[in-house]
């Protein structure tokens, strides 16, 4: 029998958060784990950090599955990005309520509210008089200065440089060994990465160069008469499905990223811009299809930048991935801004 049973559970308790170290949970017999879990690894100011689709979700989901009372997960202004969440939070059965006009938003002493960033919805969130023990943040590098504060900020980005917050602690994202990093890219001119793709018998190309809607649809237009019975997905604020320079209107009920590429051949194009620039995943509902091509045009900001590649991500296939971009020089200047962050702040971790 362990001598710590002798002692009260409060003791035990203050041991372990005396101690600093969250895994004494699992040596001390019969402490309160969801308590000091709650209260020694999710603290208020704490940072989760990791490269571009690397599994910053999952520590996300795992964050509102240890703490308790009122969350609000801050998502970006996206019904795709939306969508996502829906799907990710009812395969890991975590019950959700989302803020909109549709659902009356009750006060309970325990609940996940799922809140996209936008004025009209944060409104009725705030009206709801509802007060936050927990408000997490999405994509926290644009969404923490949205007005909504709780006692305690949990943050998750891929790009903290800019954020004005000093962190309690950082939970780092390792990369495993099926992540595929910038390392793993082979750049080319996009005119080469576009031509490597036209040879291949399969594959998934991201094209991002264009920021206007007109040059998007003008673009797809062009691509479907020349790539023939190749399908082209256009991706603005309708969604668009281009064969041989016709265009068919995707049904809403079917425009997850997942679902349109479930429904995809084996080669095809999905165009987008600002859709495609942050926190949506570019795979099948399987994660066995993905980006294999992507080409950007490089962005002057290098949060922008990194979050654009949306070819990055765990896959366990062994596919080159292809990436086409204009300024190659810029992009290394990017690359080694978000480098050195990561150096000076997780070589302790």
């Amino acid at each position: 029998m362990s001598l710590f049973t002798l002692l009260p559970i409060e003791i035990r308790d203050l041991i372990v958060v005396m101690s600093g170290d969250i895994s004494m949970i699992n040596i001390i017999p019969g402490v309160s784990k969801k308590y000091l879990t709650e209260n020694m690894k999710w603290t208020n100011n704490t940072l989760i950090y990791g490269p571009v689709q690397s599994g910053k979700t999952n520590k996300l989901i795992e964050c509102l599955r240890e703490t308790s009372g009122v969350r609000v997960l801050i998502i970006q202004n996206s019904l795709l990005v939306l969508k996502q969440y829906i799907q990710r939070l009812k395969n890991e059965k975590v019950k959700y309520c989302i803020v909109d006009s549709k659902n009356k938003i009750e006060k309970k002493e325990e609940c996940i509210y799922i809140l996209m960033n936008n004025c009209y919805r944060k409104k009725i969130f705030i009206r709801s008089g509802i007060i936050a023990k927990y408000v997490i943040y999405d994509e926290a590098d644009i969404s923490y200065k949205c007005g909504i504060y709780g006692k305690r900020s949990i943050y998750c980005t891929s790009t903290p440089l800019t954020m004005k917050v000093e962190f309690s602690q950082i939970i780092f994202i390792k990369e495993d060994a099926y992540y595929k990093n910038t390392s793993s890219l082979i750049i080319k001119s996009q005119l080469d990465t576009m031509n490597h793709f036209i040879q291949q018998d399969n594959g998934l190309m991201l094209f991002t160069k264009f920021h206007l809607q007109f040059d998007m649809k003008e673009q797809a237009y062009q691509m479907s008469k020349e790539m023939k019975d190749i399908p082209i997905v256009l991706l603005c604020n309708e969604k668009f499905l281009f064969i041989n320079g016709k265009a068919k209107k995707i049904p809403t009920l079917k425009s997850s990223i997942n679902n349109i590429i479930d429904n995809l051949p084996k080669k095809a194009v999905i165009i987008s811009h600002r859709m495609a620039l942050r926190g949506l995943s570019f795979v099948s509902s399987d994660y066995k299809r993905h980006i294999t091509h992507q080409i950007i045009k490089v962005p002057i900001n290098n949060s922008s930048c990194l979050q654009s590649l949306r070819i990055l991500g765990k896959f366990k296939d062994t596919s080159d991935l292809y990436l086409g971009l204009d300024n190659l020089e810029q992009f290394n200047n990017h690359l080694k801004k978000l480098s050195d962050f990561e150096s000076l702040n997780t070589k302790n971790l």
